[in-house]
């Protein structure tokens, strides 16, 4: 307690306070030395997105409105795993489904890292998907 004239009084002082959260959410990659990515890397998150869709192409196929590119952010924790997982366009869609659940079964992740620390990140990931018109039969000569 403060005191005056040796007899505690009531008292008040301003104590400025900044505080940082080591924790919160990256607001952009570029402040991070090491953006999160996909476990082997670009490559692997290409081939892991192919193998995805096309084993759902029927499911994708049935609707057209499963053309187009959704749009999905999530984000990686400091130990890599992903939450907070929603497409961000095409909601509703086929795709918009198959891309969320995609990003939320995909192994191996690895976090962002910032001043040499793991740190918590957002990302927004891309998928594709173009539906054909056409069906094309290709036969072989008799």
């Amino acid at each position: 307690p403060a005191s005056q004239n040796g007899k505690t009084v009531a008292s008040y002082r301003l104590q400025p306070v900044t505080l940082t959260n080591p924790d919160a959410f990256s607001k952009s990659s570029q402040d991070l030395k090491q953006p999160a990515s996909f476990s082997g890397g670009q490559a692997a998150w290409l081939e892991y997105i192919t193998r995805t869709i096309q084993s759902n192409s029927n499911e994708l196929i049935a609707d057209k409105n499963n053309s187009g590119t959704c749009k999905v952010a999530f984000a990686v924790n400091k130990t890599g795993n992903v939450k907070d997982v929603q497409a961000t366009n095409m909601k509703g869609t086929q795709l918009a489904e198959l891309a969320v659940n995609m990003i939320k079964k995909a192994p191996g992740w690895n976090p962002g890292i910032r001043n040499g620390y793991t740190v918590n990140s957002s990302l927004i990931e891309s998928v594709t998907c173009k539906v054909a018109d056409k069906i094309e039969n290709k036969t072989e000569p008799e």
